[in-house]
């Protein structure tokens, strides 16, 4: 129905019930054109007013739960309608998604199916079974439903959003940025769908395409945090500090209480050499969220950095706790020993362990500086050597295998070595330095 439409509704039935005014239907009928206009406020109003003479409508039972603000106030009314017709296909689907709202997925699943057994309303059905599966961590129940949706209604621009999500979680980034592709050609304008998809692009260092896709969302939405976030991300990657700083302190002026700002903002203040100003926010990252892996594995490396090195090697333990099948907690709890100069025992067994799970230049890196710490500069070398092989610009490696060398009498190569790693990155011997490893 088009804007006039619901327009000349409204008048026609505002006349009505102005000649009608006890009449429950006409101000019920009403109330279906505010709802439908999206006036929700005033179809609540006029809903009330109906239900107040037919109280046991379950059309407008239904429509005035679909009216209402909040899950919490719309649940009775739905489940009115559903007491006198358990069969009526707009409460269960209404119902349905305020069980969502509430965090109650398996509940929601049960009316979502009940309405697919109706035969009613399949492409929302299988819409809302989808997130309800999803919220129970059920990812490939979840993508086929919402591949039904999507064959049933090809222009269903949330469910391809919500199935770029799933795909996005399991890293699959293809079909990701294909999905979130689709539905930001079908809604261009809902900022939460460009913001998604700049995510991915990101991810795939897209770097000026996601920050014309963060630019969009934020001039549709300026208080958007999740797009001030990522795109102060973005802006960070993009070599732009400035910026970065600018749109994550925005993002944490609006939303005091998101744990994600802190995180990424952290992240530019370590990579800056702010480090209490990282700590900072990683702490009050970790005080929002207590059970963030990403927290307590950025939080030792500041940690170190600044000479604790009981914090630091606690809080690598907590990552890796955390995250017990991913070498990278291993990683850490290695690094944050080896820059403690603390319990290299367990640091080479940690790092040893890392390798054998994935043998990456950052973790020949970290075994590398343990070996340096225990006098054995040939197997220092040997490590720093294969990091270096695997990422040859990496400035921290190439510092590292020059001061085995000099420690094997082999000055010429070490030397040549700290030079280029100086050229790379100016302030990499102050790096080794705040370990206590000098030339």
């Amino acid at each position: 129905m088009q804007e006039r439409d619901f327009a000349a509704a409204q008048v026609d039935c505002a006349r009505a019930a102005a000649l009608e005014p006890e009449s429950g239907i006409v101000l019920g009928q009403l109330g279906f054109v505010f709802l439908a206009s999206g006036d929700a406020e005033k179809a609540s109003r006029t809903l009330d007013a109906a239900l107040a003479l037919m109280p046991s409508n379950t059309e407008m039972l239904s429509a005035r739960g679909a009216a209402s603000p909040t899950a919490a106030e719309a649940m009775p009314y739905f489940n009115a309608a559903l007491r006198n017709d358990p069969r009526y296909a707009r409460a269960l689907a209404g119902r349905g998604f305020a069980w969502l709202e509430i965090d109650q997925p398996q509940h929601a699943e049960a009316d979502f199916r009940a309405l697919l057994a109706l035969g009613s309303n399949a492409a929302e059905a299988h819409y809302g079974l989808g997130l309800a599966l999803s919220a129970q961590e059920a990812t490939d129940e979840a993508i086929a439903a919402l591949d039904r949706a999507i064959a049933l209604s090809p222009s269903y621009a949330a469910a391809y959003y919500e199935r770029g999500v799933l795909h996005g979680d399991s890293d699959t980034l293809e079909l990701a940025l294909a999905d979130y592709d689709m539905a930001v050609q079908l809604a261009p304008d809902i900022p939460n769908f460009l913001t998604s998809r700049a995510w991915v692009l990101r991810e795939r260092g897209e770097f000026t395409r996601a920050l014309a896709d963060l630019d969009r969302a934020l001039a549709l939405d300026p208080s958007n945090t999740f797009a001030l976030t990522n795109r102060g991300a973005t802006r960070y990657s993009l070599g732009d500090i400035p910026g970065a700083l600018a749109d994550l302190n925005e993002s944490i002026r609006l939303d005091p209480d998101d744990p994600h700002a802190y995180l990424s903002r952290g992240g530019v203040y370590a990579n800056t050499n702010e480090d209490a100003l990282a700590l900072a926010d990683f702490t009050e990252h970790l005080r929002l969220d207590p059970a963030s892996p990403p927290g307590y594995r950025f939080r030792s490396v500041i940690r170190g950095r600044l000479g604790d090195a009981a914090g630091s090697i606690a809080d690598a333990d907590a990552f890796a706790g955390m995250t017990p099948d991913d070498p990278s907690g291993l990683n850490s709890r290695c690094w944050a020993r080896a820059v403690a100069n603390a319990e290299l025992d367990v640091a080479l067994a940690t790092c040893d362990r890392a390798i054998a799970s994935e043998d990456t230049s950052q973790y020949r890196d970290s075994r590398g500086l343990v070996f340096l710490r225990l006098g054995r500069y040939a197997e220092a070398w040997a490590d720093y050597d294969a990091a270096v092989r695997m990422k040859p610009d990496d400035a921290h490696a190439l510092y590292g295998r020059g001061l085995a060398a000099v420690r094997l009498g082999r000055a010429h190569d070490g030397d040549a070595d700290l030079a280029r790693a100086t050229a790379l990155r100016p302030q990499v011997a102050q790096d080794y330095a705040r370990y206590g490893v000098t030339p």
